[in-house]
């Protein structure tokens, strides 16, 4: 696939750069490929230095989406909505996404709703929306 010859060429170039890492990550773990998602935060050696708290939410989506246990699902859930009160719009992108392939969709769709109405989100002023006016659960 040419995502793989990409993310495999900006290995080779930056190997240790986040973005690069993040994507290649990314790549594994939402094309059903979590043993391998799993394998790269195991190889610290080679892993960017990540913020904290991230490692663990990355491993326990990525768990979760390479073994399919119910159990695991549900502790990748809890820990990806706990990070949601440490993080702002880009923790709330993240979360989307890892929603989404854990299979909570609407909970997806919550969080985006919400992440839109963020004050710190610049599309949220200028099309006027505010927290005050959102009734999704994490706004009210």
């Amino acid at each position: 696939m040419a995502a793989d010859r990409a993310a495999e060429r900006g290995m080779e170039l930056w190997p240790r750069h986040p973005a690069i890492w993040m994507a290649r990550f990314s790549l594994f773990n939402y094309t059903g490929r979590g043993s391998r998602a799993l394998a790269m935060l195991g190889a610290a050696e080679s892993r960017p230095p990540l913020p904290p708290g991230l490692n663990g939410m990355l491993r326990a989506v990525a768990t979760a989406l390479a073994t399919g246990v119910e159990a695991d699902r549900r502790d990748a859930r809890d820990v990806v909505l706990n990070a949601l009160d440490a993080g702002g719009p880009l923790v709330a992108l993240g979360a989307t996404m890892d929603l989404a392939a854990l299979g909570e969709t609407a909970l997806a769709l919550d969080v985006t709703e919400a992440s839109c109405r963020l004050p710190a989100c610049p599309a949220s002023a200028q099309r006027g929306f505010h927290p005050s006016t959102c009734r999704c659960r994490f706004c009210t």
